[in-house]
């Protein structure tokens, strides 16, 4: 609303989704400088973990005003709901690709806003091993 900009959080907190905004713009989920799931309140900047998320989970979009998607950067990726009030974690999503051979980096996903589709992506190394015999 014209005001200066300011941070939402401390140095070196990290968010990667435009779906980690709660509905209501209020809070942002995020992670922390020592990489822990935390709810942001952006008009304090007061910090709450999020219950129910374990260490390498990470925000990835806000479901309504009581829930929150969460996944780990692994193969599969499983994505969880929490209940934010209570720490329930609730298996929502698989996503594992049909040729996982090679693949690196994330798989995202990245949410509708109504959740029924989701694009992921990923990157795929592969390389060729040559093997020689009796080289002088």
């Amino acid at each position: 609303n014209g005001g200066a900009p300011r941070p939402l959080g401390p140095e070196g907190a990290i968010t990667r989704y435009r779906g980690c905004i709660s509905k209501d713009g209020a809070f942002v989920a995020a992670l922390d400088p020592e990489r822990r799931p935390t709810i942001y309140e952006v008009a304090t900047g007061k910090a709450t973990p999020i219950p129910g998320a374990v260490d390498g989970d990470e925000p990835n979009h806000w479901v309504d005003e009581k829930h929150i998607l969460i996944g780990r950067a692994e193969i599969p990726r499983r994505i969880f709901s929490i209940d934010i009030s209570t720490g329930k974690r609730t298996l929502f999503k698989t996503i594992y690709p049909a040729d996982p051979i090679g693949l690196a980096g994330d798989l995202g996903p990245i949410f509708s806003l109504d959740l029924k589709s989701y694009v992921y992506f990923y990157s795929r190394v592969l390389s060729d091993l040559y093997v020689f015999d009796n080289l002088k």
